[in-house]
């Protein structure tokens, strides 16, 4: 038999044996509960795994949600905004906004906005607004807009004085599902305009600045494969402190391979530097407010987790024999040695959800959740676990039921384990 053949039946064979056998299912493998929450007829998700859900009290959890209908593209389909109330026995969700301005990877950019009351009420997330991408706080009990700012944030500052944006609509023609199709990109022709890159936003004053223009980050240190290529940003995450920010650059070149580099920006310097990677980086967190962990390919020790000094660079391996996958890695707020990742679908489908300790290397497997093989490329559905300000629950976002929910895994038990 052909080669060719037999991989296509191989491939056959794999669709038909997860449809039948693991579609809407979830096999909990340790000593945990599971609280789900959403509608049929609705994709109920929360997005990236950067941004605590839940508020300060671990009642209300935010989430977003669309009609099931909705499919690849999103540029102008209304998303809903809300909350569950977990406190209570059936919580329904508790709708407060929509914005056209969001993405199947990270919603809108939804969020507690940090330190506006003790009242839990104020919320954060991007919108749109006079053909531009804007942002706002939002008051969820008065339903009302509390203050409008004219740029979309990606990441706020810890206290939030500040956030960090970018082109959004530039940031979804590079890499669809991570920025907003609802506002056509204009720097369509330029791959590394002097007018585009981040800007600081000071959410006091509403006063914005470019602090970092693509075309200088272009030419620094600059590579071989970045000839001809356009250059974009992503994934920014402020240090605990508030003093750095990290954020990734990224090519693409004229063959269409993207590439990447971690950078670090020093706020009271104004400047940046790179992180010195072998321009192979993925997902990452803060440990602390001078190291983190990234998921990168370095010369000596391969394509892992590994973790940074932001001035000394990379400082050795994360769990070599164990996390020996890609995920979405995030630190307990509580704990700095207490880790929660996920891993991608298998050959069979399922994504394993992961607590790990960095210190003692223990791990348990919390659960693996079925991912339907249509929620594939900008439409996928990554779990993106994040954890509750008490560090015994973790949230995730699941389409093992074929539509999206929001799952609530009660993990106090095991991480009384993993922490011994």
């Amino acid at each position: 038999m052909y080669p060719r053949i037999k991989k296509y039946i191989r491939y056959l064979l794999v669709y038909i044996f997860r449809l039948v056998k693991f579609r809407k299912r979830i096999n909990l493998l340790s000593n945990c509960t599971l609280t789900e929450y959403g509608a049929n007829g609705f994709h109920t998700f929360f997005g990236y795994h950067d941004i605590i859900p839940f508020d300060a009290t671990d009642e209300l959890l935010l989430a977003n949600r669309c009609r099931a209908s909705v499919e690849l593209k999103t540029a102008g389909t209304p998303l809903e905004l809300g909350y569950y109330n977990t406190s209570l026995t059936n919580p329904k969700f508790e709708s407060f906004a929509t914005t056209t301005s969001w993405c199947w990877q990270q919603g809108c950019r939804l969020q507690w906005y940090p330190n506006a009351s003790k009242s839990n009420s104020m919320v954060f997330f991007n919108t749109s607004a006079n053909g531009r991408h804007t942002s706002c706080i939002f008051d969820i009990r008065s339903r009302q807009k509390v203050k409008s700012f004219d740029r979309a944030i990606y990441a706020l500052s810890h206290d939030g004085s500040f956030g960090v944006s970018l082109n959004f609509s530039r940031l979804q023609r590079l890499r669809p599902g991570y920025g907003y199709g609802d506002i056509i990109d204009t720097t369509i022709k330029d791959l590394s305009p002097d007018t585009d890159g981040l800007w600081i936003v000071d959410l006091n004053t509403g006063e914005d600045e470019l602090i970092l223009p693509l075309s200088e980050i272009a030419i620094y240190h600059a590579e071989s494969s970045m000839n001809g290529a356009t250059h974009y940003f992503n994934h920014i995450l402020w240090s605990p402190n508030g003093k750095n920010f990290f954020f990734l650059h990224l090519w693409v070149t004229p063959e269409g391979k993207r590439h990447s580099r971690a950078c670090i920006w020093n706020i009271k310097n104004k400047s940046f530097s790179l992180l010195g990677t072998d321009s192979i980086v993925s997902h990452h967190c803060w440990i602390d407010s001078k190291t983190l962990i990234l998921f990168t390919k370095e010369l000596d020790l391969g394509m892992r987790y590994h973790t940074y000094d932001i001035e000394k660079g990379c400082t050795g391996s994360v769990g070599v024999n164990l996390l020996c996958e890609d995920g979405h890695p995030s630190m307990s707020s509580i704990n700095s040695a207490l880790m929660v990742t996920d891993t991608y679908p298998n050959k069979i489908g399922e994504q394993s959800l992961i607590i790990f300790n960095v210190k003692n290397e223990a791990l348990t497997t919390v659960a693996r959740l079925y991912s339907p093989v249509f929620f594939r490329g900008e439409k996928r559905c990554d779990l993106h676990p994040r954890w509750n300000t008490s560090s015994n629950k973790v949230c995730v976002d699941s389409a093992h039921a074929g539509e999206r929910k929001v799952c609530v895994f009660d993990v106090k038990n095991i991480v009384a384990n993993v922490i011994k």
